[in-house]
């Protein structure tokens, strides 16, 4: 079940080691040769992405020990640096309302007509996936692995996330008029001939537009993609949601009775709620 773009990646970072030591078995693969590949790597990249480069092999060399392909785990040998950031600098910094409501014009200026270097379909799924993104809270990957049935004109359904308790309903924004339709006419279909990283595309053109584009541009590093998700969640604490609702509409654990519910008054305080979350208006 794995996906296209995840075993691009994994296949991506295992590569790196495999570069290094040949196409050889890993049961000869040793401890210093894993180092080896961490002390190279360390110079051309953060902690950070250090430590997502070696996820997958960690993975490959935990399985190989449970298949008893290997009598010793060479990676438990290999130490990682630490990012020693503080936690707060770790973290995505939300858009502020004034920057927010900036971008929603660019989106709509750059996006909404046709520009050169893009195509029709390109710029539509940038336009729709980008203000999903902004007045829903939900994870670029949720956006772009939507199928026609999780969508209607009241709701939108995460089936197929991060983790099991990612499922939940999210109620449409009244800004997301146009998605459902959007997406039931195939509009997500242009990113599926991306067959390595589907989020990074995304990710590029919106630095673009808020970095290059953009008049005054942002140019906080810490301000992203993902940012939009802290924002919405900002302004739905402005709204007035609880901590409860918040976990309900993002899907973080212990959200209660209420994160799934799709119809009856449960339903209707989630919509509520998302309807007077507004990431561009300060109250």
């Amino acid at each position: 079940d794995i996906k296209v773009a995840t075993r691009s990646k994994y296949r991506r970072d295992i590569g790196r080691l495999v570069t290094l030591t040949g196409d050889i078995p890993v049961s000869k693969i040793e401890a210093a040769q894993l180092r080896q590949l961490r002390d190279e790597l360390a110079g051309t990249m953060k902690p950070a992405s250090l430590h997502a480069v070696f996820t997958p092999i960690k993975g490959l060399f935990r399985y190989a020990t449970q298949e008893e392909l290997l009598d010793y785990n060479p990676i438990s040998a290999v130490a990682l640096p630490k990012d020693k950031r503080p936690i707060e600098e770790r973290k995505w910094r939300k858009f502020e309302p004034e920057e927010a409501a900036r971008i929603d014009l660019a989106i709509q200026k750059f996006w909404g007509n046709p520009i050169q270097g893009l195509t029709n379909e390109r710029r539509l799924a940038l336009y729709h996936v980008v203000r999903a993104l902004m007045f829903s809270g939900m994870r670029p990957i949720e956006v772009l692995r939507l199928q026609p049935h999780d969508v209607s004109d009241q709701m939108i359904r995460i089936t197929n996330s991060k983790t099991e308790s990612s499922t939940r309903v999210i109620p449409l924004h009244p800004e997301l008029k146009n998605f459902p339709n959007w997406v039931k006419n195939g509009g997500l279909k242009t990113f599926e001939t991306i067959k390595t990283d589907q989020v990074a595309s995304v990710r590029h053109n919106f630095g673009r537009l808020i970095r290059d584009f953009m008049t005054p541009p942002i140019k906080d590093k810490q301000k992203a993609l993902y940012s939009l998700r802290t924002t919405f969640v900002n302004a739905m604490r402005r709204a007035g949601a609880d901590v409860q609702m918040q976990r309900a509409i993002l899907s973080h654990k212990e959200a209660g009775a209420i994160r799934q519910y799709d119809d009856g008054p449960e339903f209707k305080l989630k919509y509520e709620m998302v309807a007077k979350a507004d990431p561009r208006r300060k109250f």
